[in-house]
């Protein structure tokens, strides 16, 4: 999952810092909320993503996730 993959143990420190009452609001990645591959040069066609919304890929997301899972607020999409 790119940058995220190192999420967990990162945040884990700051988590044991945070004030009582904090909430996390996560954004899923582009990976999983754009139905297609933005293009690299203006002009180019768009690419279908594969992987728009992809249970298994969300499912891998939230598990790394799981550490933090009592500090979770929103879980925020971004469609577009």
């Amino acid at each position: 999952m790119g940058r995220g993959e190192a999420l967990p143990g990162r945040s884990c420190t700051l988590y044991i810092r945070l004030a009582e009452g904090f909430c996390f609001g996560v954004k899923l990645p582009d990976a999983l909320t754009l139905t297609h591959v933005r293009p690299v040069r203006k002009g180019e066609p768009l690419v279908v993503k594969q992987h728009f919304l992809l249970s298994q890929l969300l499912g891998q997301f939230i598990e790394r996730l799981e550490p933090l899972r009592e500090k979770f607020g929103p879980l925020m999409l971004q469609f577009g």
